[in-house]
């Protein structure tokens, strides 16, 4: 099947449909990835650059036509080039936004409680083992589990550790640094 054999308005309909992608990518990583083992960054970081792709696909003759005096090859390179660049920027904005998200609703609705090191998580990525500290809290009623990386063996079980956490999504939180 030919793409390019696609009429012009189911393009422009899967392209719309990659921007919605794109939007709903953006909000999982960014604004809906606090809670314990969430997956929302990895997963809406996917959506965002498999949307993105959807255009070279969906529109390669507009890619490849650009009027430069260079090899085929070298058109490709420029290109890919700029994908990279695409991804690595969209993916410095979302932990961008993410932080500052995190610090103004920290600072609007923040609480300061305690938190408690209840144990230790591991993850394997290829070679690399990843340690976590599981840390609870309680809100009103509930007691949230959280986990943060383990640098250095820095954290020990029933550490106590002050945190901020919102009141309005109480899995967001950040330890109040000493």
């Amino acid at each position: 099947m030919n793409l390019n054999a696609l009429p012009r308005q189911y393009k422009i309909i899967v392209s719309a449909l990659g921007v919605m992608t794109f939007i709903t990518g953006f909000y999982l990583s960014a604004f809906n990835s606090f809670g314990y083992q969430s997956n929302n960054e990895s997963i809406g970081i996917t959506l965002m650059i498999l949307s993105i792709l959807l255009y070279p696909i969906f529109w390669p003759d507009d890619l490849l036509s650009i009027k430069l005096k260079v090899h085929f090859s070298v058109k490709l390179l420029i290109i890919i080039l700029i994908g990279f660049g695409i991804v690595l920027s969209l993916i410095l904005t979302v932990l961008y936004v993410k932080e500052t998200y995190l610090k103004i609703e920290l600072n609007k609705y923040g609480v300061k409680t305690t938190a408690i090191v209840t144990g230790f998580e591991y993850e394997y990525i290829r070679s690399d083992k990843i340690e976590y500290a599981t840390i609870q809290y309680k809100t009103g009623g509930h007691t949230i589990t959280q986990r943060i990386k383990n640098y250095s063996s820095t954290y020990y079980i029933n550490q106590q550790l002050p945190i901020y956490f919102s009141e309005i999504n109480p899995e967001m939180f950040q330890i109040i640094e000493k």
